[in-house]
């Protein structure tokens, strides 16, 4: 704008803003300010009001006209200054750290299933790939990451972020709960850049059999993988467990995401190898909201699936 200096005041709104695609689906933690950034600010010092930097200037949100409506985002100094530090001493380039997993947040049923207090108890491991630092460290999907490093986990954005901003080969601490006892792993991170990217599941163990349909929990017929199910949904020899052969529309477990040709390879939390494994398990269970580790589309996920009477 042909000005050579200006400044502009304002207020925090809000900390850690992500899912923004300011970065075209990398890692995102921004401070949001309604401070005027205008054109020729990106790069510019967010300072606090006694001039200490807390914040690079980064990108706005904006109408059709480009100009300022009162929402801009920074990168947080203290972030800043790590990616510094870490080109300093990469010789140019950033190394992050991979851990190998997929998360997920938890909500009130995934919170319920796992005896936890809310909704922020947590990160829930849904897949391990294999040959990852979380493989090779003993962790499996179903594990509740509840601490990383000291810290409480209970964001994923927040976890994953902390995760990479972690050098490749500094031993981690993660400490986990699994069927409901806490245990420590500790994992060497290995470099993002040589990370497996598409995870794969580990190995199930399924057993051909009846193709009879059965009902497993409300509204969910199951049946066994039998050589034509397995040829019909491209499934590799070391996926095992039970196919979901219809849901109803309006079954609780529809709701949570189970569908046809899903396959179920664990239930609260124990491995499933046939349809008797299958009922077996929830004839035993006492609980509210039921567990399901599944493989479907190529990957692993868990679904938690409230049980209505």
């Amino acid at each position: 704008l042909s000005l050579e200096q200006t400044a502009t005041s304002g207020i925090i709104s809000a900390l850690g803003r992500d899912e923004l695609n300011i970065t075209n689906g990398g890692y995102e933690n921004f401070i949001q300010t309604d401070a005027a950034i205008n054109r020729g600010n990106s790069g510019g010092a967010l300072v606090d009001a006694s001039g200490r930097l807390i914040g690079i200037n980064t990108a706005i949100q904006s109408n059709f006209t480009g100009g300022n409506i009162g929402i801009g985002f920074a990168i947080p100094s203290n972030m800043a200054l790590n990616i510094v530090e870490r080109l300093i001493d990469g010789g140019g380039v950033v190394k992050r750290g991979f851990l190998g997993v997929y998360l997920r947040e938890l909500d009130e049923n995934y919170a319920k299933a796992l005896g936890r207090n809310d909704e922020s108890d947590g990160v829930l491991v849904t897949e391990v790939g294999p040959d990852t630092p979380a493989s090779e460290a003993g962790m499996k999907p179903g594990d509740l990451i509840v601490r990383y490093n000291g810290k409480d986990a209970r964001d994923m954005q927040k976890l994953r972020l902390d995760i990479s901003n972690t050098s490749p080969g500094a031993k981690v601490e993660f400490e986990i709960v699994r069927n409901g006892k806490a245990r420590q792993v500790d994992v060497v991170l290995g470099d993002l850049e040589d990370g497996t990217r598409g995870l794969a599941g580990a190995p199930g163990g399924g057993k051909p059999g009846s193709a009879k349909p059965q009902e497993l929990i409300e509204g969910v017929r199951i049946k066994e993988i039998d050589e034509e199910t397995r040829a019909a949904l491209q499934l590799d020899e070391s996926i095992g467990g039970v196919v979901v052969e219809s849901v109803k529309d309006n079954a609780s477990a529809a709701e949570a995401g189970l569908r046809p040709g899903t396959v179920i390879t664990q239930i609260d939390q124990n491995d499933v190898s046939s349809v008797g494994d299958a009922y077996s398990i929830v004839e035993k269970f006492e609980g509210d909201v039921l567990l399901l580790q599944i493989y479907v589309a190529g990957r692993r996920d868990i679904l938690a699936v409230p049980l209505v009477e």
